[in-house]
């Protein structure tokens, strides 16, 4: 989507330059440049800081994409109001990111153990921080608390004074976004985050398919590639991801699951177990950085796009 959005914009203005794909060729440089320059017997330890670097800071971006989805989802909605007032940006920010702050403090003590067990990768690099957290958490536990309680009450406030609370998406999209974020302090954080991240995909998928059913609808002029694949969505979803699945479970767990008394295949010394771990934090950065363009409800042209 991001990708025809593009194509779109370039199409419009012929005079301009075309898009620049940056800072995807920088994060691929991240990960093959130490791979293929550095001499082999420095290159273990040297790839898996750069890979320990970057997956840590993949992670932080993760969680900012999930939550600036669903605060653009917001403010789609807000759009469509029909309403000449809007709620303001900030308080939908508010309600979402509010919760922050209190994870770090309370979750942050509580799941200790369990962090330095599950994310090894991050350990080096958040270890100080979290006893940071450790340490203060009982001081900061109040007023982290009573910012998501103010959040809910602010944000309250401003749909009722702009909506009358009679906006169902807004109030369905604030009740539903608000139990996800409770649910860590029911289950274990990485079963609710879990649930947080379906959520995530779910509504993606969900706007992906309104978008492209009112994108190409009609020929388009420009003609892009993507247009060719829609016109049969099901079948053309259903083979890529079977595709993708294949390849990735044989070529992550061949020599595990799949031959298990073989040798994994390896590619510049590194197994292709390896290879799939590093694609993975490539691709979702690239993921990140693309899918920032699509949430941008203040850009007329994004507005145009989903109808608001």
């Amino acid at each position: 989507v991001a990708l025809d959005l593009i194509a779109r914009r370039r199409a419009k203005d012929r005079g301009e330059a075309g898009p620049r794909f940056v800072f995807p060729a920088l994060a691929l440089a991240t990960i093959l440049v130490p791979l293929v320059a550095w001499p082999a017997d420095a290159r273990s330890l040297r790839v898996r800081s750069v890979l320990n670097f970057a997956a840590v800071f993949a992670g932080a971006w993760n969680i900012w994409h999930v939550y600036m989805q669903k605060y653009g989802i917001f403010r789609m909605y807000n759009a469509k109001s029909g309403n000449e007032e809007k709620v303001p940006g900030w308080v939908d920010r508010l309600l979402i990111f509010a919760w922050l702050p209190f994870y770090l403090f309370y979750l942050g003590s509580k799941y200790r153990s369990d962090i330095d067990r599950l994310f090894s990768r991050g350990r080096e690099a958040l270890g100080p921080l979290l006893d940071l957290f450790a340490e203060t958490a009982e001081v900061m536990m109040w007023p982290t608390g009573l910012l998501v309680v103010a959040s809910l009450a602010i944000w309250v406030r401003a749909e009722h004074r702009v909506n009358g609370l009679k906006s169902r998406p807004r109030l369905v999209m604030a009740t539903g976004t608000t139990l996800l974020a409770a649910s860590f302090l029911l289950v274990h954080p990485l079963k609710a985050y879990l649930a947080y991240a379906l959520s995530h995909a779910v509504e993606y998928m969900v706007f992906v398919w309104a978008f492209q059913r009112r994108r190409y609808r009609h020929t388009l002029e420009h003609r892009p590639t993507i247009a060719r694949f829609l016109g049969r969505p099901i079948l053309v979803y259903v083979v890529s991801a079977a595709a993708l699945g294949v390849a990735f479970v044989y070529l992550k767990y061949y020599g595990r699951w799949i031959w298990p008394r073989e040798a994994m295949p390896q590619v510049l010394g590194f197994t292709t177990y390896e290879w799939i771990g590093y694609w993975t934090v490539y691709q979702s950065m690239v993921h990140f950085y693309f899918d920032g363009f699509l949430w941008k409800m203040r850009l007329p042209a994004i507005r145009a796009t989903v109808g608001a």
